[in-house]
């Protein structure tokens, strides 16, 4: 009868543990997990580039390099011109390193849209969703605004959490926690007039992963990913063994008192 109370105890134990927050999950960059064949399509608009005429940014992820950055394939489509090329991003930030001359500009408005966050929130330093400020010291405090929230995109409905600041108006990036890019952005110029213009804004049209090169057609052939965060819980295996150490602990102390 004690052996069963022990093992419903400890059942109990990891049920508590396995629905903790997501709170406690590893904290979130710019590019976490990105793997090769990883592939995302963004509608984008940025303020320096045609006063935020909106295109679309595509991009492939080819492979990695040695040093650990990765080589993109990278296709535009703005209005009638098409272009590609690829695009080398760095492994701690996700800032283009290298590209084909005739991205320039779209590299730019990538660098200042799709990757902005990576200034705060990068693999040299990682941010928690729990920390409200992302960026200590600066003028504007930039983190989350408030807990998980439902958001749709034309790539799905995901759970994310909004990163933002106020400065005139709210301005907000959706982040999904195991998603290696915001999936959505609404942010405005800061300026003193009555309606400030956009300064950048996206939204995730498509993702997923492919082995194969894209054609830049992949809406027809590709899935989307997961539509729903999974939380990780790295504390999960210290915190269970400590209980089964403790119930063991007790049981042999409370076996000697009878004895």
């Amino acid at each position: 009868m004690m052996m069963w109370k022990v093992i419903f105890f400890v059942f109990i134990l990891l049920l508590s543990v396995l629905t903790m927050p997501s709170v406690l999950a590893d904290s979130w960059y710019v590019g976490k997990g990105l793997k090769q064949g990883d592939f995302f399509k963004y509608n984008v608009c940025y303020y320096d580039y045609h006063n935020c005429n909106p295109f679309e940014i595509d991009f492939w992820v080819q492979n990695q390099t040695y040093g650990g950055n990765w080589n993109l394939q990278f296709h535009t489509l703005d209005g009638d011109i098409s272009q590609t090329g690829m695009v080398t991003i760095g492994a701690n930030f996700t800032d283009p390193i290298n590209y084909s001359p005739n991205l320039v500009d779209y590299v730019n408005t990538f660098s200042n849209t799709i990757t902005w966050l990576h200034l705060f929130a990068n693999n040299e330093s990682p941010k928690d969703f729990s920390n409200p400020i992302w960026n200590p010291g600066s003028g504007r405090s930039i983190g989350p605004i408030s807990q998980q929230e439902e958001v749709t995109v034309k790539a799905g409905s995901y759970n994310a959490w909004i990163i933002g600041w106020h400065r005139g108006l709210d301005n907000k990036i959706w982040v999904v926690p195991n998603m290696p890019f915001p999936v959505k952005a609404q942010t405005w110029v800061n300026c003193a007039c009555i309606n400030p213009p956009p300064l950048f804004t996206f939204e995730i049209l498509e993702t997923g992963n492919s082995k194969t090169e894209p054609t830049w057609n992949m809406s027809k052939t590709s899935s989307s990913q997961p539509t729903s965060a999974v939380p990780e819980f790295p504390f999960t295996s210290p915190i269970l063994l400590i209980s089964i150490i403790s119930v063991i602990v007790f049981y042999r102390i409370k076996f000697r008192k009878y004895n």
